[in-house]
């Protein structure tokens, strides 16, 4: 497969590598909507660390990428717990002597999602890994990119943020509502700096069932049967611009 050459995407997406010589932190790498964006990152050049708790599909991610000739490593790492987020970033700089673009992918919701029965180890949960995770990550990889000149900060938050109910359940909705703010202050307080910090707002997407981890499917996300056969999405007349890569670039 050529250099931007998207593998999954309609069409392959003939891409320019314009992050050759780039290191890019993806959690929530190993399916979803971190998946296809660590396929993308690396066909644009990128060397992609690919985090997430479980390293078996990590472990897919990463030779699915080598495969298409692109640079990927896997790195087993809970956001939810603050340090293993920090730590996250500690290795990536040390192991490659940069940090230049983070994806804050990683999140679920609650099983809970009426405000009356959400229990207090609930909401700390859902808060840890969609907002206080991405917090500690986003602290411990700015000293390399204020260092280096600059960097980009993508996170994925929802339209729960925006349209608060019982879909997206009060948890998730507040701590997605959260890190739009959490963006706008890093960028607007550390644009002088280089730092570019974005907010992607997804609506549903299909995905896979997250229940073999032990934690409820991502609110506002549809979980697809195991067995479930895809669907075929149509091609676009126009060129294909995913929008984490228009983050990347504009």
């Amino acid at each position: 497969m050529a250099r931007g050459e998207v593998p999954g995407v309609p069409g392959g997406g003939s891409l320019m590598g314009v992050l050759d010589g780039q290191v890019a932190i993806m959690t929530g790498g190993g399916s979803g909507i971190g998946r296809s964006a660590a396929l993308m990152l690396a066909a644009e050049g990128a060397q992609v660390v690919v985090a997430g708790r479980r390293k078996a599909p990590l472990d897919a991610v990463v030779g699915e990428i080598a495969k298409a000739g692109g640079r990927a490593v896997a790195r087993a790492c809970d956001v939810e717990k603050a340090a293993e987020a920090r730590a996250l970033a500690e290795w990536t700089v040390a192991q490659y002597g940069r940090a230049d673009i983070l994806v804050n992918n990683a999140g679920h919701s609650s099983r809970a999602r009426n405000i009356r029965w959400v229990g207090q180890e609930e909401w700390d949960s859902v808060l840890a890994v969609n907002l206080t995770g991405v917090y500690a990550l986003t602290q411990a990889v700015l000293p390399s990119m204020i260092e280096r000149g600059g960097g980009t900060i993508i996170t994925i938050s929802s339209l729960a943020a925006l349209r608060p109910g019982l879909i997206g359940g009060a948890p998730y909705g507040a701590a997605k509502a959260a890190v739009l703010n959490l963006m706008g202050h890093v960028h607007n307080v550390l644009r002088d700096k280089g730092i570019r910090a974005t907010t992607i707002m997804p609506a549903e997407v299909r995905v896979r069932s997250n229940s073999a981890s032990g934690r409820p499917a991502i609110s506002g996300f549809t979980a697809a049967p195991a067995t479930a056969a895809p669907r075929r999405r149509p091609r676009h007349p126009l060129p294909y611009r995913p929008a984490s890569r228009q983050a990347l670039i504009d």
